[in-house]
């Protein structure tokens, strides 16, 4: 793949002439001349050898953590599958959409002809639009999880039912283009063939609200609605383990001196229950930010042993406010849920320069410099590339596949 980019930049400098006879043929679209304008040969070779480093980085990284999760965990978890799937539209593009742009950003005419220029602009769209619909998936699937547990099991329990409806749908949206709603082509100062966003300014609002806001959106609500009941857990785990605390203090004594034999627990009508969910969850959180109140009346209390006459505050309540249970959140979610958030946020900080730039040109209806152009796709791209070594580095879990993902490669079990 680089040893054609190599060759392209070899010949530009050893030959005034531009190596592109086999590359161009009679149907490759010529630029009007208005759209002509002379960039600097040290511009181009920058943003090739960019382009290149970023179709290097996302190819590799993407590919190894498919590996890493086939091998060492299969396919155990529907984030599992939600997490290749948002690899695979990445290393498509890094296989074939961007060695592709990087020629013909360099040579600054799109190779093999107008029908490899449509193609290539039909795929990028595809792959980017199933990434953007999978990030959404992810969310709502973690969302699922800690919120609606058992409805969270009836419905992600095929999720490669929910993987193929977000390939059909993202390749029947990327097909408007092809029947005249919209126009795949190349436009000299775009570094790749795409969608012209002023051709048809309603398919780009539709892609803009279909495909980036609604998404952004509902990630927003999912993480953000996450956190918050993270933080709720949190805190009230604190307030009863201070009334528990505070109760067990209040507790009198035998005339022996003996404690009685009620619990923590017992007195309070609180039972902590680390160990259940955690196994149910992740067998590795031994640890829990969850608590289950139980709406049972305290056991009868030991012989000789006197029972308060005034109970805690907090056991006033009425039944119908304690049958609601505390959601739970264990330490494993809270670390799929950084490392997720984390992914999110850098997508989106990193895509939002081409969004503005598609916004930008639908006001104005002109199109940005070569360089403006450039610099936002090549960031979007690396929001993309950087998702594996957030995975790596955030993600405790999934350094430790990695690892063992790396000594099966060494040993030959891969």
């Amino acid at each position: 793949m680089h040893w054609m980019i190599t060759s392209f930049i070899t010949g530009m400098m050893n030959s005034s002439t531009l190596p592109t006879d086999s590359l161009v043929n009679d149907s490759t679209p010529t630029p009007i001349d208005a759209d002509i304008i002379d960039y600097s040969h040290g511009v181009l070779v920058f943003f090739t050898v960019i382009m290149s480093l970023l179709t290097v980085a996302m190819t590799v990284g993407n590919i190894f953590i498919i590996v890493a999760l086939n091998a060492v965990r299969p396919l155990r978890s529907a984030s599992d599958q939600l997490t290749i799937n948002l690899c695979v539209g990445g290393t498509i593009l890094g296989l074939v959409v961007m060695p592709y742009g990087t020629m013909t950003m360099f040579l600054r005419v799109p190779v093999w002809g107008e029908t490899a220029c449509v193609t290539m602009a039909f795929i990028k769209n595809v792959s980017m639009f199933n990434t953007n619909l999978t990030l959404m998936t992810i969310g709502i699937d973690r969302y699922m999880k800690v919120k609606y547990t058992a409805l969270h099991r009836l419905r992600f329990k095929r999720p490669w039912v929910i993987i193929f409806a977000m390939w059909l749908l993202s390749f029947v949206s990327a097909v408007p283009p092809l029947v005249g709603w919209g126009w795949y082509h190349w436009v000299p100062v775009k570094p790749i063939c795409s969608n012209d966003w002023i051709a048809s300014v309603s398919y780009t609002l539709f892609l803009v609200i279909g495909f980036i806001s609604i998404p952004i959106c509902v990630v927003f609500f999912c993480y953000g609605s996450i956190v918050r009941i993270a933080v709720q857990s949190r805190r009230r785990l604190d307030v009863h383990q201070r009334k528990n605390a505070d109760a067990k203090d209040a507790t009198p004594h035998t005339s022996a001196g003996v404690e009685s034999s009620e619990t923590k627990s017992d007195q309070v009508g609180i039972q902590l229950e680390p160990v259940r969910w955690a196994s149910r969850t992740d067998k590795a959180a031994a640890n829990t930010l969850a608590v289950s109140v139980i709406d049972t009346l305290p056991p009868p209390t030991s012989h000789g042993a006197v029972r308060p006459e005034v109970q805690p505050g907090f056991l006033d309540r009425s039944p119908r406010t304690d049958t609601k249970p505390m959601k739970q959140v264990n330490r494993a979610d809270i670390a799929v849920i950084r490392t997720m958030i984390m992914v999110v946020s850098t997508y989106i900080i990193f895509w939002y320069p081409y969004i503005i730039c598609i916004l930008i040109k639908i006001a104005t209806n002109e199109r940005m410099s070569f360089i403006v152009e450039t610099v936002t796709i090549e960031l979007a791209f690396i929001g993309m590339a950087l998702n594996p070594i957030i995975y790596s580095v955030s993600n405790r879990g999934f350094r430790r596949d990695i690892k063992s993902a790396f000594k099966k490669v060494y040993k030959g079990d891969i």
